[in-house]
């Protein structure tokens, strides 16, 4: 939705910003408690904590690099897709998807080395 309302890009840009940055300094101390809860006496619950704190904070790359990928389709690529009267999940699907794939697989790796 940031990516196609403006409205909506100053409503959730900041957001997501201030949210990216929750499961590292603020959720950190409770999820390591509640992951320690479910498996008492056991180091598994310190692995799902760690799993969850970088699958988290890898997530919200990924999103950032979407909503990026989003703002910058060509227009050239927009203007096809509208003659080829694509629906708007059409258009999704078939436009902006394969042109946000080098990005998120770009995030991607970029993710998974800093986790």
């Amino acid at each position: 939705m940031a990516a196609k309302s403006a409205f909506a890009e100053r409503l959730l840009t900041p957001l997501l910003d201030i949210l990216q940055s929750v499961p590292i300094l603020g959720f950190i101390s409770v999820t390591v408690t509640f992951f320690l809860s479910l498996t008492p006496g056991r180091m598994a619950g310190a692995e799902f904590a760690a799993i969850f704190a970088i699958f988290t904070s890898q997530a919200w790359n990924m999103v950032f690099g979407f909503h990026q990928s989003l703002r910058t389709v060509p227009e050239e690529l927009a203007e096809a897709a509208r003659s080829f009267r694509l629906s708007a999940w059409a258009r999704f699907w078939r436009l902006e998807v394969p042109f946000a794939v080098p990005q998120l697989v770009a995030n991607m790796m970029m993710s998974m080395s800093g986790g």
